[in-house]
């Protein structure tokens, strides 16, 4: 009855392997899509990035049909460059503006202080 007051939504990194005690992505990912057929706000907090290729991989399967995607980077370890992030949001960009109904995304403080450098 009241949809519209509630929201949903999951911290995906795509590393199953690092999170031994949670539901796998692609549970999360399925409850996720489910949620959002039944007339629920979604999003997905993609964070922390531990691989950008990962994070592609993440964000490629939940563009479609979540409302809002929060990117943030990992504050304690990180393998790729300033220059490999910003080339992952012109990737994001580039991946939003295929769908119809483009997805919200909100770049954390974390990934815009680590592009500055």
């Amino acid at each position: 009855k009241h949809k519209d007051c509630y929201a949903f939504g999951f911290t995906l990194t795509g590393h199953d392997e690092l999170e031994p005690n949670a539901s796998s992505t692609n549970e999360r990912i399925g409850m996720l899509s489910y949620l959002g057929l039944q007339g629920f706000e979604t999003w997905v907090s993609l964070e922390p990035i531990i691989t950008i290729d990962k994070a592609k991989y993440v964000f490629d399967m939940v563009c479609g049909f979540v409302d809002e995607i929060r990117i943030g980077l990992n504050s304690f370890h990180k393998d790729y460059t300033p220059q490999e992030v910003r080339d992952f949001m012109t990737w994001v960009d580039a991946r939003v503006e295929k769908e119809d109904d483009p997805v919200k995304v909100v770049w954390k403080q974390s990934v815009l202080d680590y592009i500055e450098k």
